[in-house]
């Protein structure tokens, strides 16, 4: 990671733990749109997940940016037992949104896939 990023995501560790009362725990995957962590919110004393947008280019981002959007107003207008809540959201001050989420336990499809019949998959995803 060079000097800009690691700065970059210190600024968000900053401002999450004195902004929002958060405490970063450890990341819990990536993917195109963004990272997400498993944190610690300390006034509501439980563990959420933050979903980061990622932030390899932050000029030529615009779209991005709109579909990270699109994706937390979406998320956060569904309402079902098996979809995580959206519970906060935000931008940090450089401009990259944000959003907190329930955290649930497990494991991730990409695993199921890799580790599992293809039919206990199907079953997972239907």
């Amino acid at each position: 990671m060079n000097d800009d990023r690691r700065d970059l995501k210190q600024s968000f560790i900053d401002h999450l733990d004195f902004k929002e009362d958060t405490h970063v725990l450890r990341p819990l995957g990536n993917g195109g749109m963004g990272t997400v962590y498993l944190v610690n919110r300390r006034s509501l004393d439980r563990l959420e997940a933050i979903k980061i947008l990622a932030v390899d280019d932050l000029k030529s981002s615009a779209e991005l940016r709109q579909r990270f959007i699109r994706e937390i107003r979406m998320l956060g207008s569904l309402r079902h037992p098996n979809i995580v809540r959206v519970n906060h959201c935000g931008v940090f001050p450089e401009g990259v949104p944000y959003f907190f989420m329930d955290y649930v336990e497990g494991t991730d499809l990409r695993h199921l896939i890799t580790e599992r019949k293809s039919r206990e998959c199907l079953m997972v995803c239907v």
